[in-house]
């Protein structure tokens, strides 16, 4: 990031108004503060800048180039790949047989007797 300092008569010099406005529209401004600084008929708009400087941009994290794996891996290599990414992909399927009517995840209930434990039923 860069900073950049203007400082704009109140009264006049549109040369100068008309060179931030440029400035401003062709960067990329992260921040403008701005102050009026008082001095009757010399007063002035102090500026400060801060933009992103285009030259020295480094790509966003987690944007890299995205890899063509047909390029990349050979034929036989590529065709593995492929089918271990749609396994990735596809649904799994519902269990068969007696678990399959249990889809829920509460625990079955259990039966409760007559209050003894199974060892005092004997």
């Amino acid at each position: 990031m860069r900073i950049r300092f203007w400082t704009i008569p109140v009264f006049g010099d549109d040369d100068l108004v008309a060179e931030l406005n440029g400035f401003l529209a062709t960067h990329r401004i992260f921040s403008i503060d701005r102050h009026l600084v008082h001095d009757g008929g010399a007063s002035m708009w102090a500026l400060a800048v801060s933009y992103l400087d285009p030259e020295g941009r480094k790509p966003p994290i987690g944007r890299k180039g995205r890899v063509d794996y047909r390029e990349v891996l050979s034929e036989s290599d590529f065709a593995e790949f492929a089918k271990l990414l749609s396994s990735m992909t596809r649904p799994a399927s519902r269990p068969r047989g007696l678990d399959a009517r249990r889809t829920s995840r509460r625990p079955r209930r259990v039966r409760r007797g007559s209050g003894c434990s199974p060892k005092a039923r004997r």
